[in-house]
């Protein structure tokens, strides 16, 4: 990640993750409810956030886990279970959401580290 940087990592990230779950959404009647591209932009701004969540939890993986499982658990509680919500309204409403999060997180910490620790260092 260093290379280029933290953000070019999580777009990258992204679009490899959403490619890992396309047989999962061609196969399950239109994957989570939303157009495949709504999807991909989720995936990509779920990736950044978990970028961020990783390199500002002194690396915890089970943070991240925990993270990605909390967005599954809410959107097949709320909108599944429950059927409070259209699965598509829930998942672009926290698209949406999730999105003005890391716009925040991208502005505070920066694109290049995404991270509290990259800013210490550089005051020294």
């Amino acid at each position: 990640m260093i290379a280029r940087g933290n953000m070019w990592a999580s777009l990258i990230l992204g679009v490899v993750w959403a490619c890992w779950h396309l047989p999962f959404y061609a196969t399950s009647a239109g994957g989570v409810g939303i157009p495949f591209s709504a999807y991909v932009a989720l995936v990509i701004v779920m990736a950044v956030f978990l970028t961020w969540l990783y390199n500002n939890t002194k690396g915890s993986l089970l943070i991240c886990v925990i993270a990605h499982f909390s967005f599954n658990a809410a959107s097949a509680f709320i909108a599944g279970y429950l059927g409070l919500l259209p699965r598509m309204v829930f998942n672009i409403g926290c698209s949406i959401g999730l999105g003005l999060l890391v716009v925040a997180i991208v502005a505070h910490y920066g694109p290049t580290h995404l991270s509290k620790k990259a800013e210490r260092l550089s005051h020294r």
